[in-house]
């Protein structure tokens, strides 16, 4: 099947990422094919602008101790089978090409009735979903994937939904502040649920908890009912934990995850302290802040929007004080680039900007103009050329760049 794997992967390389419009219509008549969702299937969503494959990699490590669990997130860094966990095993070329073949059946059947085929992450989360059933796993944590009111995780079941941040991201879909970002991000809420609200905006927490209630739902919010100080800290009680993933931001990350599997503890999940405290140091979440090479460094981080910017410069600040880097950068043309790479312009001795092999990808000559106006130091490169370098370089501005990176580092390794 492994032929079939890669006509699938051209074949979703080429499908198309959003519908003609955003609505529920698609998913909802894809699941009826299918025989989905299953209605007695424990789900835990995770939604908003950054850490949610984080918050989904602790849960699913911590829950893992005790239960078979699957996972689904986007997007991938290397190959498509990522997105689809059960227990300690991504999904394999076979399954995923054989679960294709399945959900595609369902597609052309569901088309007849929406006029329009499901999108590549509506096949993705049927996919996941079959699988997960097909293996038995008692939980499940689902990343979302566009957000808002629109988002296909919106047609399951869930006992909790996780809102790890608010940042400005998806503004074509979500709305151009943090308030109507906020508001969209709500409609994750699932009636009489848990409802766990992560640290950011205050702004957005109001609105996010206002929504929570309307729908009946039980609000642990960050700041209020647990928070971060050195440990997880809660009104019944703290937390020492140690995590594998570095960056100051991971600690609120985890504290939420903590808040999650706290809530559901009881009636709903048997998990003891050892368990979450050993699920944390175990979970492991590729592409941010992760080093590729020792010496000379290569460090990768997905962030590619301001807010993620933020965190990625505040946990430099701490972990590299002072410290001067060769940034390769490349970016979406969709994304609000400047604001991200103004924020590591002092810290740059120069910037590579990366020429990407993707429609998407922004023109590196026109960041590299950009670069100019400000006064720094700037070229483009080839992908290639990141390996190459002889000098601590720091990559980041896109998921796609660090997925490439990654891949080439390894077959650096490999080739010697």
């Amino acid at each position: 099947m492994l032929d079939a794997y890669e006509r699938i992967n051209e074949e979703l390389n080429q499908a198309p990422w959003f519908g003609r419009t955003p609505d529920l219509t698609r998913m909802d008549a894809l699941l009826d094919e299918l025989g989905l969702p299953q209605a007695n299937t424990k789900n835990i969503i995770v939604t908003g602008t950054d850490g949610k494959g984080s918050v989904c990699s602790y849960l699913h490590s911590i829950l893992g101790r005790r239960y078979k669990v699957g996972r689904f997130i986007s997007p991938h860094l290397e190959e498509w089978t990522e997105r689809i966990t059960v227990g300690k095993d991504d999904i394999s070329k076979e399954d995923f090409a054989g679960l294709y073949v399945k959900v595609m059946e369902g597609a052309k059947k569901a088309c007849r009735v929406t006029g329009e085929m499901p999108t590549v992450f509506e096949r993705l989360l049927a996919m996941a979903l079959l699988y997960f059933e097909e293996k038995g796993t008692e939980w499940n944590v689902i990343e979302v994937g566009i957000e808002g009111r629109y988002d296909s995780t919106n047609l399951l079941p869930a006992r909790a939904v996780v809102v790890t941040s608010v940042g400005m991201d998806h503004m074509r879909l979500l709305g151009n502040t943090i308030e109507e970002i906020a508001d969209a991000i709500s409609a994750a809420f699932r009636p009489h649920a848990v409802a766990v609200i992560g640290k950011t905006d205050p702004a957005a927490m109001n609105i996010l908890e206002a929504n929570a209630r309307r729908r009946k739902a039980t609000v642990y919010r960050y700041g209020r009912d647990f928070w971060y100080d050195g440990k997880f800290l809660s009104y019944s009680g703290s937390l020492d934990f140690q995590l594998a993933l570095r960056g100051v931001h991971q600690w609120y990350n985890a504290s939420a995850a903590i808040q999650t599997v706290l809530a559901l503890s009881g009636s709903e999940l048997s998990i003891d302290v050892s368990d979450i405290q050993e699920g944390l140091r175990e979970a492991f979440w590729p592409g941010r802040l992760e080093t590729v090479r020792e010496n000379p460094l290569i460090i990768l981080d997905g962030a590619h929007n301001p807010h993620a910017a933020r965190s990625l410069r505040a946990s430099l600040d701490v972990l590299y004080p002072g410290k001067k880097w060769n940034i390769f950068f490349a970016a979406m043309k969709d994304k609000d680039w400047r604001s991200v790479l103004t924020q590591f312009l002092d810290l740059a001795d120069h910037v590579y900007v990366v020429r990407m092999p993707y429609e998407r990808a922004e023109n590196p000559e026109t960041i590299v103009e950009f670069l100019k106006e400000q006064g720094t130091s700037s070229s483009v490169c080839e992908e290639q050329d990141v390996i190459k370098c002889d000098e601590d370089a720091l990559v980041f501005g896109s998921l796609y760049l660090v997925g490439d990176v990654r891949r080439l580092t390894k077959n650096a390794v490999h080739a010697f």
